[in-house]
């Protein structure tokens, strides 16, 4: 099995953001972590999108303005645990070879 290291992340300001909406906050911070890691948006293999609240497709939804739908982008809702259990998705899928870098937003 493989090692798996986080490269980079990536966070919104904290507060009430009662004027934008779950998928522009997800995409500051998706180009934050991007940043933090010196990756480009193609170098993700895959994307895991834990959330208790985002809805139907909430992944496809954050990264579709990116453009990064060519990849496979799995949501995990697992109540409080979610981004927890997205994040471990994500590192069975590098640990297994099935990609190697992988972005997991929560």
């Amino acid at each position: 099995m493989r090692d798996v290291y986080v490269a980079g992340v990536g966070m919104i300001r904290f507060g009430k953001h009662e004027q934008r909406s779950i998928e522009d906050m997800g995409r500051e911070a998706v180009l934050n972590a991007l940043a933090d890691a010196g990756a480009r948006r193609e170098d993700v293999n895959e994307s895991f999108c834990g959330t208790q609240w985002g809805g139907t497709l909430i992944g496809q939804r954050i990264l579709r303005d990116l453009g990064m739908t060519r990849i496979p982008i799995t949501n995990v809702e697992n109540a409080c645990s979610s981004s927890a259990s997205a994040l471990r998705e994500g590192v069975a899928a590098i640990k297994v070879g099935r990609a190697d870098v992988v972005l997991v937003i929560g």
